[in-house]
C-alpha cells in the first residue's frame, strides 16, 4: 500500500489483512458560506465493478448520499475544489446513470483543479493577488523563468487584505492561498505519506539530479565549521532548527553515501523489504554520491581547473 516505504515501518501504524490491505478513509471537506456550498474532494465514487471492489475492499458509498443528513442535496453544491486528480479524490465527480453512461453527480457545481501538470515554467501568465473583497490588488506577468515580481503586500488592509494568488494563462487557472499569520494552524494527528515514486523511476532520478545540484551549491555556500554546526544543533530551539543544523553536520561526514546505504538497509531494516528496500537504499546512496561529485566539480570550476 505504501510503495517503497518499508512494511516494517507502516505496519506499526495499522495492521494489514491477508491481502496486505489496510483500512483507509477518504475524508471530504464541506463548507457552507452564505449562498455557497463548497466541497473539498469527492472520494472514490461508485464506478467500480464487482472485481475492482473486491480487489480494493471498497465499501460502497455514494458521497452525495452522505451529504443528505446535513440537509445538502447534490444540486445544492456550488463549488468543488479538487486537491489533485487521483481517483480517491476525484472519482466521485461522476456516476453511471440507468443507461450506463456517465453523468455528473453535482450538476450545478463549478470544479476547481490544479491543472498545470508538466512542472515547466510558464511565461506570460497573469498573476493576481486577490483581496478580501474578491478584487485584484496586485497584477503581474511571469517572465521567461516563470517568475512574477510581486511587491510587498504589507500596505493592504481591511477589505483589501490579501487572501490568495490566482494565476491565469489562456483560460487555464490555478490558485494558492497566501500564507498569513492570522490564519489558524493545526497539527496532523496521522503520518503524512509521500509517494516518492508515483511518477516512475525516471522522474525520481531527474528530480534528484536537480536536487543534488542545489545541495552542492548550498554546501559550498556554507561558512560554518563542523563544530559550529554541532553547536547550533545543541542550541536548536525548535525541531526544525535542530534538523537544519544536523544536516550541516552531515555535510562533513566521510563516506556519506556508504553510511546512508547502511543506515537505510541495515539500521532501518530495509533488507526486510527485499528488492524494494535494497533499491531504495541504493538510490538514496546514489543521491548522496551525486552531491559529493557535484561539490567536487564546482570546486574545480571555481579554481579554474576543468580536469
Amino acid at each position: 500500500m505504501f510503495g517503497h516505504v518499508p512494511k516494517v515501518v507502516w505496519q506499526k501504524m495499522t495492521t494489514p489483512d491477508e491481502y496486505n490491505r489496510v483500512p483507509i478513509a477518504c475524508p471530504c471537506l464541506v463548507v457552507r458560506a452564505k449562498d455557497r456550498v463548497v466541497v473539498g474532494d469527492v472520494g472514490m465514487g461508485t464506478k467500480w465493478n464487482a472485481k475492482e471492489r473486491d480487489l480494493y475492499g471498497l465499501v460502497p458509498n455514494r458521497f452525495a448520499d452522505l451529504l443528505a443528513p446535513c440537509g445538502i442535496a447534490p444540486t445544492d453544491v456550488t463549488d468543488i475544489v479538487l486537491t489533485h486528480l487521483h481517483i480517491d479524490h476525484a472519482g466521485g465527480l461522476t456516476e453511471f446513470g440507468e443507461d450506463g453512461t456517465p453523468r455528473l453527480v453535482f450538476p450545478n457545481a463549478k470544479v476547481f483543479v490544479q491543472s498545470i501538470a508538466q512542472g515547466e515554467p510558464v511565461s506570460g501568465a497573469t498573476v493576481e493577488v486577490i483581496g478580501k473583497n474578491g478584487l485584484p490588488i496586485v497584477s503581474r506577468h511571469t517572465d521567461g523563468s516563470g517568475l512574477a515580481d510581486i511587491p510587498s503586500l504589507d500596505g493592504f488592509r481591511n477589505e483589501q487584505s490579501p487572501l490568495a494568488y490566482v494565476i491565469r494563462d489562456n483560460g487555464d487557472m490555478s490558485f494558492m492561498a497566501l500564507d498569513r499569520s492570522d490564519r489558524g494552524t493545526g497539527t496532523l494527528t496521522e503520518p503524512y505519506i509521500h509517494y516518492n515514486f508515483s511518477k516512475g523511476i525516471s522522474d525520481w532520478l531527474a528530480r534528484h539530479n536537480t536536487y543534488s545540484a542545489s545541495e552542492a551549491d548550498r554546501i559550498l555556500s556554507e561558512t560554518s565549521t563542523l563544530m559550529q554546526a554541532w553547536g547550533e544543533f545543541q542550541r536548536g530551539e525548535t525541531p526544525e532548527k535542530k534538523k537544519q543544523a544536523l544536516k550541516r553536520c552531515a555535510d562533513f561526514l566521510p563516506f556519506r553515501p556508504l553510511v546512508r546505504f547502511m543506515y537505510l538497509y541495515i539500521w532501518k531494516w530495509g533488507f526486510l523489504d527485499g528488492h524494494a528496500g535494497f533499491d531504495y537504499s541504493v538510490l538514496m546512496a546514489l543521491y548522496d554520491y551525486l552531491i559529493k561529485l557535484k561539490v567536487r566539480e564546482l570546486r574545480q570550476r571555481r579554481r579554474g581547473n576543468h580536469e
